[in-house]
């Protein structure tokens, strides 16, 4: 089938055009609300309806704790690292902080063990794996392993491989719809029109796209802010009285921050 007859079937059109809008939204084909397939038939036949579903798709993207892009995939990795795993991390850590101070012969510390270990709601879902490990009588070794830059490092040796199956899958792929061309070369002597048309049919996704990356240059910002932030604290910390605290992770330093406010706490 010709590329500008199949962007008009009517399954490109249910499911294909403006399938990230959809799916963000909560709309797709295997939606678990039966007015689904209803809304898209209607957004098909009233276009205008289309900007209701797209506001819906920008909140929850923008609700999200984090958004990445495919295309700037180390730097999405990147950012994962620092907003999530981070984040992460130092739960964990303040969490098995306040539950070694709680084994302690005071009774009275369970309340502020209690408080600290509820200051952080986000990544429970994640955090639930930490206190697993930790359950088992491994914290020491889940403590000193979950860092950002082990983050970084699997990611790095992992990438490639995935790479490498990636092409590979794609090559065999390709061989079954055989004699179709889906070189760089084939694509750009697609005519223009037909891309300007595929931009119009999904102008939700174009739009959605342009929002994703705003927000990705907003967390971006942030994240540089926190990490210039952790150096000057870090430079701070080596000049002071207290010179071995620069070589600990920024986690670290806000884990004893914790401990010593606790400490304090007991002996007053």
């Amino acid at each position: 089938m010709p590329l500008h007859e199949y962007i008009h079937h009517p399954i490109a059109l249910d499911i294909v055009h403006n399938g990230a809008t959809f799916q963000i939204a909560g709309l797709t084909n295997n939606s678990y609300l039966a007015e689904a397939h209803e809304v898209r038939h209607c957004v098909l036949m009233y276009h205008t309806l289309g900007e209701y579903v797209l506001e819906v798709a920008k909140k929850r993207l923008a609700d999200m704790l984090y958004v990445g892009l495919t295309e700037k995939h180390r730097e999405s990795a990147t950012m994962f690292a620092n907003i999530v795993g981070a984040q992460v991390i130092s739960q964990h850590t303040i969490s098995s902080s306040s539950a070694e101070l709680a084994t302690n012969d005071h009774p009275e510390q369970s309340s502020i063990t209690n408080t600290i270990s509820n200051a952080n709601d986000q990544g429970n879902s994640t955090y639930q794996t930490l206190e697993d490990v930790s359950s088992t009588g491994k914290d020491e070794v889940a403590r000193d392993n979950l860092t950002v830059g082990k983050l970084m490092e699997a990611y790095e040796s992992c990438i490639s491989s995935l790479r490498n199956s990636q092409s590979e899958r794609r090559v065999n792929s390709l061989k079954r719809i055989s004699p179709v061309n889906f070189t760089k070369e084939a694509r750009r002597q697609v005519p223009d029109v037909v891309i300007q048309e595929i931009a119009s049919l999904n102008s939700l996704d174009v739009e959605l796209y342009n929002y994703a990356q705003h927000i990705f240059t907003e967390q971006q910002g942030h994240m540089t802010q926190r990490m210039v932030y952790a150096e000057n604290l870090a430079t701070a910390l080596s000049s002071s009285a207290y010179p071995n605290f620069y070589v600990f992770p920024s986690w670290k330093v806000l884990s004893l921050s914790i401990t010593g406010n606790v400490e304090n706490s007991k002996a007053t």
